[in-house]
């Protein structure tokens, strides 16, 4: 027997908004060079918000031309660095549905996350790289 789970607040309505929109929209435009994003691993590494929507276009029109089409799903296979929110918007720019994988997935996980969410297209750093290749 499933249970649903009601908050105390108002439900949120839905927006009929892409992700990358709602969540980047004017920011480029309104905070053009202030620090969007910090690396916390070194705190040597920033992007802004300029940086951060041509980045995600490049990334968009990249996956494009490779071929990413309107409706394809693309596996996010990464730990948090400055690198993931630039690439999950380019993608979803792109059209592509993204289906986050865990950065600790064993390989039968990940190969199981891939046929549940028929996944065409991965993307990975290149310590988990022989994960995403098994």
């Amino acid at each position: 027997m499933a249970h649903v789970f009601r908050s105390d607040y108002p439900d949120v309505q839905p927006l009929d908004t892409a992700i990358h929109d709602a969540v980047l929209g004017q920011a480029a435009a309104e905070f053009g060079d202030t620090v969007a994003l910090i690396d916390g691993t070194d705190d040597s590494s920033r992007l802004t918000y300029r940086q951060l929507d041509a980045f995600h276009r490049k990334i968009a029109a990249g996956l494009a031309g490779a071929g990413l089409v309107k409706g394809d799903v693309l596996a996010l296979h990464s730990p948090n660095t400055i690198a993931y929110p630039a690439v999950f918007f380019g993608a979803t720019r792109a059209g592509a549905t993204v289906t986050t994988v865990h950065p600790l997935a064993t390989s039968d996980e990940f190969a199981k996350q891939l046929r549940d969410s028929s996944a065409r297209w991965i993307v990975t750093v290149s310590p988990l790289l022989e994960t995403a290749r098994r």
